[in-house]
């Protein structure tokens, strides 16, 4: 189903920010497993005018469906152009959050790992299993932990509005290894 052509398509532990700058122009933005062949499918799927990772890969099928670095900085230095400002004008402008990732060896269990996640969560606006499992909150805060893909390691990646709300959500997660 082809959704609005200027939605966007962002992976499960991309930043909040994506989300907030797509609220702005009245778009809306969908989750995607993490992996560029799972962005851009997905982006394909609801015929998405750009996509991306945030490792800081930008998919722009105008060009290509492929991860291109060259092609973000030219929508960057584009919007530089047309606002008339600096790079750092613009990161100015933009929401502020806080990221923390960290990776850890898991050998435990994962459905009783999720199990105790999901007491301690229990008060998360939001759960979302597509891709290990994350939970989000009405304050922007969201963690997210999810297997690796590539390496037999537990991602944890967690971002809010303050530094303190990121460290809490670790603690919490930590506390149930």
């Amino acid at each position: 189903m082809a959704e609005n052509p200027s939605d966007v398509v962002i992976n499960m532990s991309s930043s909040r920010m994506c989300e907030d700058i797509a609220r702005v122009s009245g778009k809306k933005v969908f989750r995607s497993k993490i992996g560029e062949l799972n962005v851009v499918k997905k982006m394909l799927e609801i015929n998405g005018s750009i996509s991306g990772e945030g490792n800081g890969g930008v998919i722009y099928p105008k060009i290509n469906v492929a991860r291109d670095t060259l092609v973000g900085i030219a929508l960057i230095l584009e919007l530089m152009a047309k606002e008339n400002k600096t790079i750092s004008e613009i990161v100015a402008e933009l929401p502020k959050y806080f990221l923390k990732k960290e990776k850890f060896t898991f050998a435990g269990n994962r459905d009783n790992f999720t199990q105790k996640l999901m007491g301690i969560f229990k008060d998360a606006s939001s759960v979302d299993t597509l891709d290990g499992i994350r939970f989000d909150w009405p304050d922007s805060s969201w963690i997210h932990i999810r297997p690796s893909n590539t390496e037999p390691k537990t991602w944890i990646i967690s971002e809010a509005k303050d530094e303190a709300r990121v460290d809490l959500l670790f603690e919490q997660v930590k506390s149930v290894l």
